[in-house]
């Protein structure tokens, strides 16, 4: 499965922590907040791992991408990344 992971911390703002967490998955990061993670855990297992990462006040959202999906100017601007994030899309 591939996953839509974005986030917003909001006091603490330990950013190097959640995405050390994110990135121990197959990611691509897409938006400065946004990441793309294909894992075999279901979409709750992901974001309780990652709510590990997180603090109380921060916040966190975890959906499946789906192929009824569209974008413009994500941040991949490498070629073979952006076939990656157009095949989980399908």
């Amino acid at each position: 499965m591939v996953y839509i992971v974005s986030y917003d911390l909001v006091n603490q703002r330990n950013y190097p922590r959640l995405q050390a967490s994110i990135e121990k998955y197959n990611t691509v990061r897409v938006l400065l907040s946004v990441w793309l993670v294909q894992t075999q855990l279901s979409a709750l297992e992901l974001a309780t791992d990652l709510v590990n990462s997180i603090d109380n006040d921060d916040r966190i959202l975890v959906a499946e991408l789906t192929h009824n999906t569209a974008w413009r100017g994500l941040m991949t601007i490498d070629s073979n990344m952006q076939q990656w994030v157009a095949a989980a899309a399908r």
